[in-house]
């Protein structure tokens, strides 16, 4: 009870004192007060959140008439694989962690990120907009290679954990992370999919020499001058080089080198349709 009153007794002193109410919100989000979102006293939502549902909070900003239209979201964009969507899904966690789970999940008891385990909980176990971002901060890193690197720069996500390494991503898609958590779907007893969390290199990495194109189905038709040694810019990641100006088809790694599941796959605004562009 002690714990639930500070941020009341907080605004509060501000309201009293004249204190700015937006000293704890990062850019663009800083154009909002408190009172945007919350509300002091019979708050239908968790955090004295002014809606009960975290999703129609935020969508309330982030629709195509609202302040927030450049990006917007709505139910139908979650994705339903094979059927439709162009986002992560809202679903609940699974109960108990297996590498059987749909996914490769693992049970919010067993995350590693308290912020994560926190705002599951709060939420029922259901994952929502506010799990995977932290509305008020752009302190934390995302993966995104075109992001600030500077903490608190618009444009950096308002990611609720570092996910420059996809650690995010990794703490709940447990196993189908780094080995020997692969998703294996052992029916058969082999792997399934694509390892995560290894060096792509032409030389001495753990992965076979990518200037042997014996190993591939075939030379890469496009960009015809794609190659690995090409790879580079900037100081966490690499794209293709070469003269082709679609995005979409660069491979973006992490800090090290190193695959992970961002490298091919996206959270939001995403397309699985090789014959047209996306941004990156």
């Amino acid at each position: 009870m002690k714990r639930a009153l500070i941020p009341v007794l907080l605004w509060t002193a501000m309201i009293f004192t004249g204190q700015s109410l937006v000293f704890a919100l990062d850019p663009p989000h800083d154009v909002f007060q408190c009172g945007d979102c919350h509300t002091l006293h019979n708050a239908p939502g968790v955090a004295l959140s002014a809606d009960a549902a975290n999703t129609n909070l935020c969508m309330s900003c982030h629709n195509p008439l609202g302040p927030a239209s450049n990006y917007p979201f709505d139910d139908t964009m979650q994705a339903v694989p094979g059927i439709s969507g162009n986002s992560h899904a809202w679903k609940a966690m699974p109960s108990t962690s297996s590498p059987y789970n749909p996914y490769g999940l693992r049970a919010t008891a067993d995350l590693t990120s308290t912020a994560m385990q926190r705002r599951l909980q709060n939420f029922g176990d259901v994952v929502t907009c506010s799990v995977c971002h932290d509305q008020h901060s752009q302190l934390k890193s995302p993966w995104d290679p075109s992001a600030s690197s500077t903490p608190g720069d618009t444009g950096r996500h308002f990611m609720r954990d570092d996910n420059y390494l996809n650690q995010l991503c990794e703490d709940c898609h447990y196993y189908r992370a780094i080995l020997p958590h692969t998703d294996t779907r052992t029916w058969d007893g082999n792997y399934k999919s694509h390892p995560i969390g290894k060096i792509f290199s032409s030389g001495a990495g753990e992965t076979p020499d990518v200037t042997d194109t014996t190993q591939f189905n075939t030379t890469p038709v496009e960009p015809a001058s794609a190659s690995w040694a090409a790879q580079g810019g900037g100081p966490r990641y690499a794209q293709n080089g070469g003269s082709d100006t679609n995005l979409t088809n660069n491979i973006v790694l992490d800090s090290n080198g190193r695959v992970r599941c961002l490298s091919c796959h996206g959270i939001h605004y995403t397309d699985s349709d090789s014959s047209t562009e996306d941004t990156p």
